[in-house]
């Protein structure tokens, strides 16, 4: 693909405006009651989730005896141009997309992510999450052996 620098510059203006918009769409998440408000809604609309289903993974986070868990949800998307000598010579992008779960207990952090936002793999990162915060801190180290292997190729 090749692409001339004016279009280069015009699409890298239209990523630079989107940029630009995402934090005034973002604030309403750390406005008001009611603008908190309206931004859960909003993400709960996005990623498909309902209160029920956020009450049922904080739940199971909590069921191992954590004092406090978080949901972090994710989705987003990088695209990266490189240009050598007025051409582009490298393109690359990248989506994340999934939900992640934090579980405090004590001074332990359990955390775990998936990258989809369905039930089930919501609760099984909650749970994961879950027996990192309350999991033993005594547990040894497994011993690791060293053996050597020949190939006859």
């Amino acid at each position: 693909m090749n692409i001339n620098r004016r279009d280069f510059i015009k699409t890298g203006g239209m990523v630079m405006l989107g940029t630009l918009a995402a934090p005034s769409l973002l604030g309403s998440c750390t406005g008001s009651e009611g603008d908190k408000a309206a931004g859960i809604s909003f993400a709960m609309n996005y990623f498909k989730v309902s209160e029920g289903d956020l009450r049922k993974v904080l739940a199971a986070a909590l069921e191992k005896g954590g004092d406090y868990a978080d949901l972090f949800f994710e989705h987003s998307y990088r695209n990266n141009v490189g240009l050598q000598d007025g051409a582009v010579n490298r393109a690359s992008s990248n989506i994340d997309f999934g939900m992640g779960v934090r579980v405090l207990s004590g001074d332990q952090t359990g955390y775990a992510y998936v990258e989809n936002v369905s039930l089930d793999e919501m609760l099984k990162a909650a749970r994961t999450a879950a027996r990192i915060a309350t999991g033993s801190a005594n547990t040894a180290p497994i011993n690791l052996t060293e053996e050597k292997h020949t190939n006859n190729f």
